[in-house]
């Protein structure tokens, strides 16, 4: 378990500039549930003969900063916590995750900036932390998040330009037209507008998402019947 807290822009900047996926698997992951992984466990710092020997191997001095860009990968829940403390032998593949995220670093450390300084930003990324450690990613305010949504969309790797941006494991932001939105959850593809008030039956009554495909939550599967 790291003991560095990251700062939920250190995060959307790791995310982003490294593709969206994990690096171990390659498989896709979302904004809201990803995790931060240490190449070299940020554990070997109160090891100081292991870190020397682990730091040596891929030709990194003493001056390597563990908690850094530089040493950032995303990485989905099931691998990093398999890899905990795991250092890898100095193979070819982990050696070009160090580079890469060495490449990587400064335009990572822009974004940050830019998410950490912007205040609609900043208020856009408590929005999806607070839904995250509250366990209602479902029914996240779309309106809310668009000032973080915006920004990141022309800054995503050129391989996910076009592609739907997922938000969390059960939502996502295929496009925007006007006040509109349609994003696809677990019941389907469905369109609500980014700010639905939570009366009338624009918001599911279940789980507090807007986004419906005829009478049915796209997100839930709940039904209104109305």
């Amino acid at each position: 378990m790291s003991k560095y807290r990251f700062k939920p822009s250190e995060r959307y900047a790791v995310f982003t500039v490294h593709g969206e996926i994990c690096y171990l698997c390659r498989k896709p992951v979302d904004m809201a549930t990803f995790q931060v992984d240490h190449i070299i466990p940020e554990s070997l710092e109160s090891k100081k003969e292991t870190l020397e020997k682990a730091l040596d191997s891929y030709g990194l001095d003493g001056s390597f900063n563990l908690n850094s860009f530089e040493n950032w990968m995303p990485a989905c829940a099931p691998c990093n916590n398999e890899k905990r403390e795991t250092v890898f032998k100095a193979l070819p593949i982990f050696a070009v995750q160090l580079d890469k995220a060495a490449r990587k670093a400064e335009q990572a450390r822009q974004l940050e900036k830019d998410v950490g300084t912007s205040r609609q930003i900043a208020k856009a990324v408590g929005t999806l932390e607070a839904a995250h450690q509250k366990g209602k990613l479902g029914g996240i305010s779309l309106v809310r998040l668009l000032p973080l949504l915006e920004y990141l969309q022309p800054r995503r790797e050129p391989e996910n330009l076009g592609k739907p941006l997922r938000v969390s494991p059960v939502l996502e932001v295929l496009r925007r037209n006007g006040a509109f939105v349609t994003v696809k959850g677990p019941y389907g593809v469905g369109t609500g507008t980014d700010n639905a008030p939570n009366h009338g039956g624009f918001r599911c009554g279940s789980c507090g998402a807007s986004a419906w495909n005829g009478a049915r939550c796209v997100v839930c599967g709940a039904q209104d019947d109305d």
